[in-house]
């Protein structure tokens, strides 16, 4: 009889065909709880994806790359040691010619990207990072293509197309084994540009063209914009006019998201569901299966650019808080049909850095300890879960937990999960299996990262506690600690 109950169970996971398409999170007082249902999220996913970082050609070689700009083996070996296999390659992208980016590296010329650095020679450029991708065994490449032009001007659409199909054919050579993605243009519609819809449909269709031209396999990804600037009517209505402008030559879109601190960063819960509200507008425009890639994303740092003092603020993009926002999110996109991976930002970006640098000696920033932890195998597979929270977080959303319930392997007895406590008071979690799992006994094996004080600098350190435990009446209670995130590896025995 049980044997024929896990063959029922496995059968289900096997053939589960319904999605997530709406909120699976809910909010009230005193209840924690995670209810795993037999439906799968997205079949289209590959949680690995969810793991990337961007990369800002100038800051990456500054600190992480040696005189011929190749990342150096010891930034190497940290980005192995947070499993990270997508890298967006970008920078300067809507200002310089790739072109400056190769051949001699002692003949490259001086490049102005910033304000705030010093011209500089572009060193790692395009074949130093496929020589990173070769290193890390990562199967996928992501460029920027430039619809703009050169030194903050814009620059004739022949020149430009020429440049972008010339560009496209030469990551094809460099790459030819991987999967290869355009993302054209980067934030187009704010800044000193402040392009409407029209206009960018305008420039990009074009490069879209030529790079298709050069290379027919590159998958082609349409930028959007997740906010509303003062000078636009809706942003939604923007995002419809490209995904209609586009939807012969795409089905993928980008959005960049910083949340958790004002003014530019706000709740996640405020961030995901302009989230689904895109994907339903995609859905509502003809995209059967639309996919969207978060490829810029972070814990905002209080205040602005502009003030005089925002430095003072950057760590806490990285500190606990910035631990839990990120882990909060993640958990958050593993639950969202069509999210097809995201990209912290970023490797070296000024308040981001994955890898810190100090005094010339690398370490792992406490974001990278994070990916360690969250890195899903390659059977992991992410079940709708009904989210049940308590009010007591200290953030912007105030709630106490998010989590996730993933199957693994398609097995009926193996199954991981992950959650992020947002409040300073420890909790127990009540996770609801009966849908997915038989009573019994089950191991369970707990990693947790939280810090042992509230220092703004203070290290992350992981914890692993193996125990045993039973399923009773469909039902696992977990023990999660304060200003925490925690993996259980639960596996019926």
């Amino acid at each position: 009889m049980m044997k024929n109950l896990f063959a029922i169970f496995s059968l289900v996971l096997l053939s589960a065909c319904s999605q997530s398409e709406g909120n699976t999170f809910d909010i009230t007082e005193g209840e924690t709880r995670l209810v795993a249902t037999p439906s799968f999220v997205d079949s289209k996913t590959d949680l690995k994806n969810l793991f990337g970082i961007h990369s800002l050609w100038w800051e990456s070689q500054v600190s992480l790359a040696d005189s011929s700009g190749n990342l150096t083996d010891d930034a190497l070996s940290k980005l192995k040691y947070s499993s990270v296999q997508l890298i967006r390659y970008g920078g300067g992208v809507n200002e310089i010619n790739w072109l400056d980016c190769t051949n001699n590296t002692k003949l490259r010329p001086l490049l102005s990207v910033t304000t705030w650095m010093q011209p500089a020679p572009c060193l790692f450029g395009p074949a130093e990072y496929a020589n990173a991708l070769g290193k890390l065994g990562a199967k996928t490449t992501w460029h920027i293509a430039n619809v703009v032009g050169f030194n903050a001007e814009e620059s004739p659409l022949e020149q430009l197309s020429v440049s972008a199909k010339n560009y496209a054919s030469f990551v094809k050579d460099n790459s030819p084994n991987r999967v290869r993605y355009w993302e054209i243009g980067n934030e187009l519609e704010r800044g000193r540009l402040k392009w409407d819809a029209f206009k960018i449909a305008l420039r990009s269709e074009p490069i879209v063209a030529n790079i298709l031209q050069a290379d027919p396999a590159a998958k082609i990804v349409i930028p959007l914009v997740e906010y509303q600037p003062d000078w636009m009517s809706s942003d939604i209505e923007h995002n419809k006019y490209l995904v209609n402008r586009f939807k012969s030559y795409s089905a993928d879109y980008a959005l960049h998201m910083y949340y958790d601190n004002p003014p530019e960063g706000p709740s996640i819960v405020n961030r995901l569901n302009k989230l689904a509200q895109n994907i339903a507008m995609m859905k509502q425009a003809g995209i059967a299966n639309p996919g969207v890639w978060i490829t810029e994303h972070a814990r905002w740092p209080a205040g602005n650019p502009s003030d005089t003092e925002w430095s003072r603020n950057w760590y806490q993009t990285s500190d606990i808080s910035g631990v839990l926002s990120t882990a909060d999110f993640l958990i958050g996109l593993s639950q969202i049909n069509g999210v097809r991976g995201a990209m912290w930002h970023g490797l070296r970006a000024g308040p981001w850095n994955f890898i810190e640098n100090n005094n010339q000696e690398l370490q792992t920033s406490n974001i990278a300890e994070l990916f360690r932890l969250l890195n899903p195998s390659d059977s992991m597979r992410s079940l709708v879960t009904l989210s049940t929270s308590s009010f007591d977080g200290d953030h912007l959303g105030q709630y106490a937990i998010r989590g996730a319930i993933f199957n693994v392997a398609n097995n009926p007895r193996a199954y991981r999960v992950w959650l992020v406590n947002r409040s300073a008071k420890s909790k127990s979690v009540l996770l609801n299996m009966r849908m997915v799992m038989a009573d019994g006994n089950v191991s369970l094996v707990q990693k947790q990262l939280r810090t042992v004080d509230a220092s703004q600098n203070a290290r992350v350190n992981l914890s692993i506690n193996s125990s045993l435990a039973a399923i009773k009446n469909g039902n696992l209670t977990v023990t999660i600690s304060p200003l925490s995130v925690s993996t259980f590896d639960i596996t019926l025995k």
